[in-house]
């Protein structure tokens, strides 16, 4: 065992705010681990399957199982501009009451799939977890390749950080010359980090940062799903973030521009992380952190990318599996919100407040004039530009409540409304279900203020009489007038539902809130009743 003795107190602008009084220590224990490749029948792998079944490790298949290659078969497994370049990676994983398998999943998927040379090492933070079992745990497991020795360091917080210090932590931590920080219910996929960095090599922005493409793992029963490569990551007014459409006719294997990250999963260079500032400790605890750190990256001459040819699973959970300090984790968000709402979106924030007035009165701990003399010193754009140049679409949602495909949720696999026209013929426009994936399925938009229905084609949804429909001018009449309540279109003149039938044409009905052939998802919704 090794030991190593460091310190740090808390006037590390990168940690603090804390208590004045508190220093960090850091006498943890330091174990360091070796990578492997894909260990499938290795003699070193089969040794750990004893020690995991005394951890009480249940699902010892599910640690060490093989995943499908998501990636299209399109994408290089080649990468030249690798071997010309001194790159060392500090992987940093934190983790609260994380459960041991999942994590166990993450670590064993990195050293399998991640080449050595490419490796400084990786960083496991416990932030302060109950009871600390499942760093003992991890602590006390000797099987190969936990009894080899350079490049795991393992850290354990002494009080309850939160993630944002404690990834900050990791940060100063590391010593490669990359950060590529993961969350803690990941599962890295082949060449993955060789695609991250050919992609951040290729890329003629020097600020950039890139993300892998967030393949899905049920939290449930662990299933790995794919994901496919024509979203990216957006957020609306409220500073909720979501998946996004980007246009079909760009390819599933080249990198492509992102507005915000999805998860906190990035690669990006140590130096110009730092110049950053890091993640900005006005937020506490967990909360909009990727957010921030994404308009920040932007708006200050950055740029995110996605590689679709880089995959990583990850578990999207409905709900934490810890505790905010006192139980207060919705005023926490509020109040990190309001932070990011305050420092970035200059007279926009106004159209946040409109949707969370009671983050008007959560009190901040930060001033104006340290806002403008951090973004001075970056050269910060403004938000209007980030409007403009990276996320366009926000701006479009002041007048929309939902946009994108409009899908049936009662077929299998869903089937989206679409017409082909791209002008009247006869006054009769048809409507028809199609694959939600065919090249140009139409897009909608449901406006707030004249609560039409329009499409990307610029018709409008009509009602035609006798429970029949059409695409006509937007002229603002009574029969183009639509309400959304749950997942269900409402006709306002005649308060009939959009329906689907068996023979899958679209019709109208009497609204019946059970009936699944009633039920109609957007691609994104930024308002629902």
């Amino acid at each position: 065992m090794i030991e190593m003795s460091m310190s740090y107190t808390t006037n590390n602008p990168l940690l603090e705010p804390l208590h004045t009084s508190f220093t960090l220590n850091m006498i943890s224990p330091i174990y360091w681990l070796i990578v492997l490749f894909e260990l499938t029948e290795d003699e070193d792998l089969q040794a750990c399957v004893s020690d995991l079944r005394k951890m009480n490790v249940i699902d010892v298949q599910r640690v060490l199982r093989q995943i499908p290659d998501t990636r299209d078969h399109r994408c290089s497994h080649k990468f030249p501009l690798l071997a010309e370049q001194n790159i060392k990676v500090s992987i940093i994983i934190t983790y609260h009451n994380e459960s041991l398998t999942t994590l166990l999943t993450t670590i064993f998927s990195i050293y399998r799939r991640t080449p050595l040379e490419y490796l400084q090492e990786i960083i496991i933070i416990d932030d302060y977890s109950d009871g600390g079992f499942t760093f003992k745990s991890l602590s006390e497991l000797m099987c190969p390749p936990f009894n080899n020795h350079t490049l795991l360091r393992m850290q354990r917080n002494h009080q309850r950080w939160g993630l944002i210090k404690s990834r900050n932590m990791g940060a100063l931590m590391a010593r490669g010359n990359y950060l590529m920080f993961m969350d803690s219910h990941c599962e890295v996929n082949r060449q993955w980090l060789e695609s991250l960095l050919h992609a951040m090599l290729s890329s003629a922005n020097a600020r950039v940062a890139v993300s892998p493409l967030l393949d899905n793992i049920d939290v449930v029963t662990g299933e790995y799903k794919t994901t496919e490569a024509s979203i990216k990551g957006g957020f609306d007014w409220n500073l909720h973030f979501h998946w996004i459409a980007r246009d079909n006719n760009l390819n599933p294997f080249t990198t492509f521009r992102s507005p915000t990250f999805a998860g906190g999963v990035f690669l990006i260079s140590r130096n110009w992380f730092f110049k950053l500032k890091a993640f900005n400790t006005r937020l506490e605890f967990w909360g909009g952190e990727s957010l921030e750190f994404s308009l920040k990256l932007w708006m200050c001459g950055g740029e995110i990318l996605i590689d679709p040819c880089s995959r990583v699973g990850h578990i999207f959970r409905k709900e934490h599996i810890f505790k905010f300090p006192d139980d207060d984790g919705q005023q926490i968000y509020l109040r990190n919100s309001r932070v990011i709402a305050e420092t970035w979106l200059d007279h926009y924030k106004h159209n946040f407040y409109n949707r969370k007035p009671a983050a008007r009165y959560v009190p901040l701990n930060i001033s104006r004039s340290e806002i403008r003399d951090f973004k001075e010193s970056l050269d910060c754009h403004t938000f209007d530009w980030y409007l403009d140049n990276v996320f366009p679409e926000l701006r479009l949602s002041n007048n929309i409540s939902a946009y994108g495909t409009l899908s049936s949720t009662s077929t299998s696999p869903e089937l989206c409304l679409h017409h082909d026209l791209n002008e009247l013929y006869d006054d009769d426009t048809p409507l028809v279900a199609v694959s939600c994936f065919v090249t140009n399925v139409t897009k909608w938009f449901l406006l707030k203020s004249s609560l039409q229905l329009k499409s990307d084609k610029g018709l409008c949804l009509t009602f035609k009489g006798d429970q029949s429909l059409t695409m006509a001018k937007c002229l603002g009449r009574y029969k183009q007038k639509w309400l959304r309540f749950g997942l269900q279109l409402k006709h306002l003149m005649t308060g009939l539902c959009l329906e689907i039938t068996i023979d899958f044409k679209f019709t109208m009905n009497r609204c019946r809130m059970e009936a699944p052939t009633q039920h109609f998802r957007f691609f994104r919704e930024v308002e629902r009743f």
